[in-house]
């Protein structure tokens, strides 16, 4: 069983392990593409979208004057990386990623239509307290040691080997 200062110890050692991601608070507007809006039509409701939010224009009143549901809604509150992914697609959480709080992005095309997004916030990563996580700590202090454990035995029938090369069958 690890010390609480091997455990601290190995939280230091393997902060990144343990950080969690940072989140994003988005706004956006959803203009759908199909057979009763075609791409062009729907792209430049988009930019119509953009240049209202850019201007500061409320985003939910943009939305609805713009703006259709999305497929899948979009949660309220701040998301992580992972989930902006999962839910708006890896153009869009690309997209979120590169914006600096209140910024618009350009229209980002969908796998449904065009998405103009505003960030609200951004929540940095961030490593919790120790308390927080000591289960977890200690789970994987005990999983690293029997890896070092499997490793250093390994080298050690390794070190005390002898390889014996043998001739195939018939030869001379």
């Amino acid at each position: 069983e690890p010390s609480e200062d091997a455990l601290r110890a190995f939280l230091a050692q393997e902060v990144d392990r343990f950080r969690r991601p940072g989140r994003v608070t988005l706004e956006l507007v959803h203009v759908r593409v199909g057979a009763e809006r075609p791409e062009a039509i729907a792209y430049r409701r988009a930019l119509e979208a953009l240049t209202r939010l850019r201007a500061g224009e409320d985003a939910a009143a943009v939305e609805s004057a713009l703006g259709d549901p999305l497929p899948v809604p979009l949660p309220g509150g701040a998301l992580t990386p992972d989930e902006v992914r999962e839910i708006l697609g890896p153009s869009s959480a690309a997209a979120a990623e590169s914006l600096g709080a209140g910024a618009t992005s350009d229209p980002v095309r969908s796998a449904s239509g065009w998405l103009v997004l505003r960030l609200r916030a951004r929540e940095p990563g961030a490593v919790p307290k120790f308390d927080e996580i000591r289960s977890a700590l200690r789970a994987e202090w005990q999983r690293a040691a029997g890896e070092r454990a499997v490793a250093e035995y390994l080298a050690e029938l390794r070190a005390s080997a002898t390889l014996v090369v043998s001739p195939p069958d018939g030869a001379p």
